[in-house]
């Protein structure tokens, strides 16, 4: 992992945001039902998936943001999907988007902390 610049790790964090998006269309459980019908407040998920990965894309690209919308805020928005992911998947009769979702999401959550323990 020490290869990678502070700007890969960034990107990283941001692709698995969005792919964890991606995955909220896939079958989440049994029956057909996909993440977007199950999660609560999905449309909450989405934005909340879409900020941090425009904050951490915006980080790498060296993107003058203002001081609220820091890695510690994107960081913090990943590793509430990550919570709400783990909730969703600790139901039982999970579908194989769950757990694609999981890993998106837990890939997201540690390159979005590797890059913010680089920069405090």
């Amino acid at each position: 992992m020490n290869a990678l610049t502070r700007e890969n790790k960034l990107l990283i964090a941001a692709g698995g945001n969005i792919l964890f998006l991606i995955s909220l269309f896939f079958d989440w459980f049994d029956g057909g039902f996909s993440g977007w019908d199950i999660l609560p407040s999905a449309f909450l998920i989405l934005i909340v998936a879409l900020i941090a990965a425009a904050i951490l894309a915006a980080d790498a690209f060296r993107v003058a943001l203002p001081p609220a919308a820091s890695i510690t805020a994107a960081f913090f928005l990943t590793v509430l999907n990550l919570y709400l992911t783990l909730l969703v998947i600790f139901e039982g009769n999970t579908a194989w988007g769950a757990f694609l979702g999981l890993l998106f999401i837990v890939v997201a959550t540690v390159f979005a902390a590797l890059s913010w323990r680089e920069e405090h």
